[in-house]
């Protein structure tokens, strides 16, 4: 079955009006792109270019109770694409869609984020006085800026730069392991890697779970780490990452070769 296009995820999508709702769409550059209705902005958040159009006309008409036709919908994705709301570099849909499949959620239906993001990369970059957590947020919509642009090797490239000085964020090391499989699968079509990652849900639960115990699963003492640090126990210096990997082990997934 045919599935929806992707939308931009660097857009901006501001509210302008609520009785009725309305909504103002930009580009990265602030250029107003067009306006969408309620019911327009609940089917952008759709666009995710792996739900099925049938999927996405039957959550319109529950949510709006509308029944819109396949070829209504598919007239106004033409729209969209002609107006430049649509990611249409190949490059970049395959790489985010990749990432889709493999559970990596890295913002927010929100445009609020979208909208402060490149400012504040920029700001990064220029070497403005910022608190580390604030910047380290603006290189990460940097690296996700790039990604959208198909620029997969430069994306690449911020992530392992942020991993250097968050070497124990989890989530990062993740991000930058599927994006590294993609270089090397760009350069070899038929490698076929195993993948063991896992889905967040299975981290938080078996992290949830260590932390429950109160205890080091290693040395037995009462839990003392400083976590986004170095994540690791105070008294004995097991990493709780790889406790969490371990125990979430039963839920890692193998993606298909053939599917990339």
């Amino acid at each position: 079955m045919a599935v929806v296009p992707r939308v931009c995820d660097t857009l901006q999508i501001e509210r302008i009006s609520t009785d009725p709702a309305e909504y103002s769409i930009s580009d990265r550059q602030g250029n107003e792109l067009g306006k969408v209705t309620e019911e327009g902005y609940f089917l952008l958040l759709q666009l995710d270019g792996l739900t099925e159009l049938e999927d996405v006309r039957a959550r319109l008409h529950e949510r709006f109770g509308k029944s819109s036709s396949a070829e209504e919908l598919k007239a106004w994705f033409t729209e969209l694409e002609s107006a430049g709301v649509l990611n249409t570099n190949a490059r970049a849909i395959q790489v985010l869609t990749y990432l889709k499949e493999q559970g990596v959620s890295y913002r927010g239906s929100s445009a609020d984020r979208r909208e402060r993001a490149e400012k504040e990369s920029n700001e990064a970059r220029s070497g403005a006085r910022r608190d580390e957590s604030s910047a380290s947020a603006a290189w990460f919509d940097y690296g996700i800026f790039l990604l959208n642009d198909g620029m997969l090797d430069e994306g690449l490239e911020v992530f392992d730069r942020l991993i250097e000085n968050q070497h124990g964020d989890v989530r990062l090391h993740e991000i930058a392991g599927h994006l590294r499989f993609l270089t090397k699968k760009e350069g070899m079509p038929d490698i076929a890697e195993e993948r063991r990652d896992i889905s967040w849900d299975a981290f938080d639960a078996a992290l949830r779970e260590m932390l429950d115990q109160g205890a080091c699963p290693k040395c037995d003492l009462p839990i003392c780490v400083e976590l986004g640090s170095t994540n690791r126990c105070h008294y004995c210096g097991a990493s709780f990452s790889s406790y969490v990997l371990t125990r979430s082990g039963q839920d890692r997934r193998r993606v298909d070769p053939e599917g990339g």
